[in-house]
């Protein structure tokens, strides 16, 4: 079936969101130029907007039953939507009315006044915020990777934290390895300052050896001299 809930709301549901968007830029544009041909044109598509946001909100119901069941849908996600919505389709009905007062205001009186036209700036504003928000939490229900994404940033929000502990912690490793390489190295050179001494009493010690051999020959050449004499 082509027209059923699931197919109204998805082929209406960016109608209101981008409608009621450009309604409000054209509106500003008309109060800075103070044309109220501009500003009577932001009205009627203001109008507009609010008239195709009904369809969207009532078929809601019926979308939901459609994708409750589905794999990987949160319900929690369901809920927050379908709650931002009703605020959503209070703040563009009631803009929606405040449009039609305007046009009727503006074909009696040939212009809106200031009051009135900053009124509307500031419902198409909140109005603004509330779809958006909608529209967003709408698209996680089916878009995984849009769920991706914001558990993705709210990760790394929370991993300063930790990197900077873990870089602190990398830090103090270091230093520690660093007193131990120091520590070894003491260690050698006192060793090594133990040791030399040693190496210098061998050389010694063999020259004495040497210097007593020779003294001991000499003992025994001489009586042998004698003799032969």
């Amino acid at each position: 079936m082509l027209f059923n809930p699931v197919s109204i709301h998805l082929m209406l549901n960016h109608v209101p969101l981008i409608g009621s968007f450009i309604a409000t830029l054209v509106l500003t544009w008309g109060l800075f130029r103070r044309q109220q041909e501009i500003i009577g044109m932001a009205l009627i598509m203001l109008i507009v907007s609010a008239v195709a946001a009904l369809p969207v909100f009532f078929s809601g119901e019926g979308a939901e039953d459609a994708v409750k069941h589905l794999p990987a849908v949160s319900h929690g996600l369901i809920e927050a939507h379908e709650n931002i919505a009703k605020l959503a389709i209070g703040l563009i009905e009631g803009l929606g009315l405040a449009a039609v007062g305007g046009l009727i205001i503006l074909y009696r009186q040939q212009r809106l006044p200031l009051w009135y036209a900053m009124l509307l700036a500031v419902l198409c504003v909140a109005n603004g915020g509330a779809m958006a928000q909608t529209a967003h939490l709408g698209g996680q229900i089916r878009h995984s990777e849009v769920r991706g994404l914001a558990e993705s940033v709210g990760h790394s929000e929370q991993s300063p934290l930790p990197a900077q502990n873990t870089s602190s912690q990398n830090r103090k490793d270091h230093d520690d390895d660093s007193d131990h390489d120091e520590t070894d190295q003491e260690i050698d050179r006192r060793s090594d300052a133990k040791q030399k001494p040693e190496h210098k009493e061998h050389p010694q010690k063999k020259q004495l050896f040497q210097a007593d051999r020779r003294h001991s020959h000499q003992d025994l050449a001489e009586p042998a001299e004698a003799s032969e004499r």
